[in-house]
């Protein structure tokens, strides 16, 4: 049993030792799994049915700078003191705040691979019947993909970057092969401006682009702790979250204009990729929820911090996968939605405390021994901006007009000061 446990030993709670360093090639692969999946492709049609080439664009590289820039002053944390995300919290937060915040991300994290795991299921049925005349069970479906994806979470980040080495390179050549064939049939239809019916503001579309991976950004260091240089950070982090999902949001727009649809599976098929789709949803599905379940077995091994991580790992895959076969995950779309939103705050504080206040002073470890029990600061920021960032936006002239940016920016501004007023107040 030791044995074992060392082989899955992932250092959820601990450093990573110097010996296990990964390049930062190896972990954009990881991360840029999730720019090729469905709902992003889908995103990115939407987007260009809606916007037109020139603002689609924009919005894409928009999106894509702030999402890169994010992550690298994120991963730099991580590479710095070698520790995951979900430590860093219960540092800043405080023991307490710390259990709170992280049980909402768990349970963020795993909804979110509940309701993948169901869309998973009835694409990858959809296709089967529609190529090979194949009725596959969805629940059966469910069971095999929940295998795989806790089995992946289990073993953590070294099987994870060695699936996405191969499976990253073959997800691109095969949205490559999508631009391709919707360009080559019907490019004559590109250059049309938008078409879709209800079209969305350039502002709206980058901030749904933010959102799409701004919780990925902001658990940059549980990936950025393996790198071996601060280099390999900026490569992890630009490489994903701005060349490749520009490119792929790209493809995604020529495709949907040439198809006028949004939805990737229907593309896909009117293209004639219809099998091309069926590796691309089962790839990219295999290693997002993978993912989705190792972060959240991250964030749950900070609060049980003497449980084995792959013990955890095990229990919240089939708790997760159980759930999803019960079609229970849907009527909670709204809720996870909130609970996500709270994390873009925990982004600005983290940075704001790092560079700001400890001025990079690294993080350390021993430092839970004396960590505040709760840091009502950095709670009342992210109530504060939470709220500010559902504002309507033509209410109100103090945003950027990016809700994401808005509560980043607001969370790390409020954290700074209340810090400082505290501060000054102990001094005197």
């Amino acid at each position: 049993m030791k044995k074992l446990n060392d082989q899955l030993e992932d250092f959820a709670s601990i450093p990573v030792p110097k010996n296990i360093r990964y390049s930062g090639l190896s972990i954009a692969m990881v991360t840029a799994v999730m720019v090729f999946g469905a709902s992003s492709l889908s995103l990115g049609a939407q987007i260009g049915l809606s916007l037109g080439f020139i603002d689609s664009i924009i919005a894409f590289l928009i999106g894509g700078f702030f999402l890169s820039i994010l992550a690298y002053i994120v991963g730099m944390i991580g590479v710095r003191s070698r520790l995951s995300s979900y430590v860093l919290i219960k540092i800043i937060f405080g023991k307490n705040g710390a259990i709170l915040l992280n049980i909402s991300l768990a349970i963020a994290l795993l909804g979110w691979y509940g309701i993948s795991m169901d869309i998973f299921s009835a694409s990858l049925n959809q296709l089967m019947r529609s190529i090979f005349d194949v009725n596959v069970p969805n629940y059966l479906i469910e069971i095999i993909g929940g295998f795989l994806m806790t089995y992946s979470a289990v073993k953590g980040f070294k099987l994870l970057e060695s699936l996405s080495t191969w499976i990253t390179p073959l997800l691109i050549i095969l949205t490559a092969s999508l631009g391709y064939k919707a360009f080559a049939i019907w490019g004559n239809r590109l250059s049309q401006e938008a078409l879709d019916a209800n079209p969305m503001t350039v502002t709206m579309a980058a901030d749904a682009v933010i959102g799409a991976f701004v919780l990925g950004a902001i658990l940059m260091s549980d990936y950025s702790r393996f790198a071996r240089t601060t280099k390999d950070v900026a490569t992890a982090s630009f490489m994903p979250y701005f060349l490749l999902s520009t490119l792929a949001y790209t493809v995604a727009f020529f495709a949907a204009v040439a198809t006028n649809e949004t939805d990737i599976i229907r593309i896909m098929n009117a293209l004639g990729l219809g099998l091309a789709a069926v590796f691309l949803i089962f790839l990219s599905s295999w290693i997002v929820n993978g993912i989705n379940l190792y972060s959240a077995t991250l964030s749950l091994s900070s609060i049980y911090m003497k449980a084995k991580q792959w013990h955890m790992a095990l229990l919240t895959g089939t708790l997760a996968t159980i759930a999803a076969l019960m079609n229970i995950l849907e009527q909670l779309t709204s809720f996870l939605i909130l609970l996500t939103a709270i994390f873009t705050p925990v982004g600005g504080i983290l940075i704001a405390d790092y560079y700001l206040l400890r001025k990079k002073k690294n993080y350390s470890i021993d430092e839970l021994g004396y960590a505040p029990s709760l840091n009502y600061r950095a709670i009342i920021s992210c109530i504060i901006a939470v709220s500010f960032s559902f504002l309507p936006t033509n209410n109100t002239q103090l945003t950027f007009g990016l809700p994401a940016l808005d509560s980043l920016l607001i969370a790390g501004f409020l954290y700074y000061m209340m810090t400082l007023l505290v501060n000054r107040i102990k001094e005197r």
